[in-house]
């Protein structure tokens, strides 16, 4: 599946600099009136050309089911505003999602400003958000774990092994990728 899904990678080398080239050779002597700014625009046409087709059918898949009976009825249907809202609420397990993005926010972000304070890893703001990050990111276990109804970390799934190894290929094919990408970036060989 990684594979899959990074196989545009292939063509983008080659193809991907001449068309960006189109775009920014708009000044004298070039040959295309073509600016920076349909860089961006260009999107406002592919974005939609390419993601008609599959929400056609999409469309046409719920109409069938629809038709067969088989399409489940709104989940806010017969209930007021505030108790469809709180369901929601539990159901995307906002405590959940607000303690895990504030940990992993705050922990990393004082990763990233450590290096350009004066005392690195001394000043009180680093230590504040390291500290708070990892009390955010145990809140979270404890929160998943206890109390949550819709658990957004579903600990079944981690304990097994399938989902572990998938999870360790996925890590490591990102560690490996942008370890490459430094290195090219920076101009090192591999060898």
């Amino acid at each position: 599946m990684f594979a899959f899904a990074t196989s545009p990678f292939i063509v983008n080398v080659w193809v991907g600099p001449e068309i960006a080239q189109s775009f920014f050779n708009m000044y004298p002597p070039a040959d295309t009136t073509l600016g920076w700014r349909w860089g961006h625009g260009i999107w406002a046409i592919i974005l939609p050309v390419v993601t008609v087709p599959i929400l056609v059918v999409l469309y046409l898949n719920q109409r069938k089911a629809k038709r067969e009976g088989i399409y489940p009825e709104p989940k806010w249907r017969g209930k007021s505003f505030w108790v469809f809202l709180k369901e929601l609420l539990e159901e995307i397990d906002i405590i959940g999602l607000t303690l895990m993005t504030a940990g992993f926010a705050l922990v990393l972000l004082a990763i990233t400003l450590a290096g350009y304070q004066a005392q690195t890893w001394r000043e009180a703001k680093i230590i504040i958000m390291l500290v708070i990050g990892f009390f955010s990111l145990v809140g979270t276990c404890v929160w998943e774990y206890k109390f949550a109804t819709y658990p957004l970390i579903r600990w079944n799934l981690i304990k097994d092994r399938t989902v572990a190894c998938s999870c360790a290929i996925g890590f490591l094919f990102w560690v490996t990728f942008y370890c490459w990408d430094g290195c090219t970036a920076l101009g090192i060989k591999a060898n």
